[in-house]
């Protein structure tokens, strides 16, 4: 074949090879956005072309978001941010994005960007505390976690990183406590805060303290956060290994009050451990009782009087803490009550 022929073979090849090319291209569109590759296509080659519009980066910006695509996100919002810089969703966005990159650095830069040019909401709060964790700033990090959660206390992240990280910071009854309020006493009717109750358990086995314990050099306290701006709860327990219940701690009730439904089913978790059973079913059918054996917090309480009565509400009154010192704090942007043994 002389070199005429060759180059006219050539140049009948390029359709075919440049229709591959854009095949592939395609596929790997249709592979990566799948149902919208035609509108991020669109939007990519536009960019290439034209300046894009505010409401285009964010619409190119959410179908990263959408398909889990982060370092897209990062790349598109980083853009938007060049020709809009005060936008704060595109803020909010790329702080976000570069949180879950592990750039926490670069994150808290856009996140307090994004808080400066106006309120801050439980999602910025959230991230910023992830990255404030993430650099040993734990202070900084309780306290955005604390108010992501007062803002959206329903958020299960934000719930689930807050106690863990108590956790991890040998705040267990704090922890509990969050637990407790969110769940408004009850977390065993929900599955994810079981779930979340059920890792606290795993990692926390220590002896409950006796009152007049002194081991330590400085007594340990109970700090109590009031996140509805009304009420304390305190994980108990009748047994060390069962698993916390939790009870309203009332300050303005002087007696200590068990429902019998509440008692019942509490010595109900410890009935099969033999002589560990806090008080007998005849002394639940009185008005007064006492408690042999209750773990209040990190404490050991003997014999506790209380009352019991059919439908109320359990709660703990101030006679019961006639052992204790009660002083009350503000700290994080949280409200708390501190019990520390006299």
């Amino acid at each position: 074949m002389d070199q005429s022929n060759l180059k006219k073979q050539n140049i009948k090849e390029i359709p075919r090879w440049l229709f591959l090319l854009i095949f592939s291209i395609w596929c790997w569109q249709v592979f990566c956005w799948r149902g919208d590759a035609v509108k991020v296509s669109h939007l990519q080659i536009k960019s290439i072309l034209f300046n894009l519009s505010r409401q285009e980066w964010l619409e190119w910006g959410s179908y990263c978001v959408k398909y889990n695509n982060t370092p897209c996100a990062v790349d598109v919002f980083s853009r938007m941010t060049v020709h809009f810089p005060k936008n704060r969703i595109g803020l909010l966005n790329l702080g976000m994005a570069s949180a879950k990159l592990n750039q926490c650095n670069k994150a808290l830069k856009f996140l307090n960007q994004y808080s400066a040019f106006g309120e801050e909401d439980y999602e910025s709060l959230f991230w910023k505390g992830k990255c404030l964790q993430a650099l040993k700033k734990n202070s900084l990090a309780l306290e955005a976690l604390y108010k992501s959660l007062l803002l959206e206390p329903k958020n299960e992240s934000t719930l689930e990183s807050l106690v863990l990280f108590l956790l991890d910071l040998n705040r267990v009854e704090e922890s509990l406590s969050i637990l407790g309020a969110i769940a408004k006493g009850e977390p065993n009717r929900y599955p994810h805060w079981r779930k979340i109750q059920g890792e606290i358990m795993k990692k926390y086995q220590r002896p409950a303290l006796e009152l007049s314990y002194q081991g330590a050099k400085k007594k340990a306290s109970l700090r109590l956060p009031q996140l509805d701006g009304k009420n304390y709860w305190v994980p108990i327990r009748l047994h060390p290994e069962a698993v916390p219940e939790y009870v309203l701690l009332d300050l303005n009730e002087n007696e200590t009050i068990f429902s019998k439904e509440k008692l019942r089913y509490m010595q109900s978790t410890v009935q099969p451990k033999r002589n560990l059973a806090s008080s007998k079913e005849r002394d639940i059918n009185n008005n007064e009782t006492k408690i042999d054996f209750i773990q209040f917090g990190p404490w050991i309480l003997k014999d506790l009087p209380i009352q019991t009565c059919k439908d109320c509400r359990t709660t703990f009154g101030r006679a019961s803490l006639e052992s204790f010192e009660v002083s009350e704090i503000d700290e994080l942007g949280v409200h708390f009550i501190v019990l520390t043994p006299l």
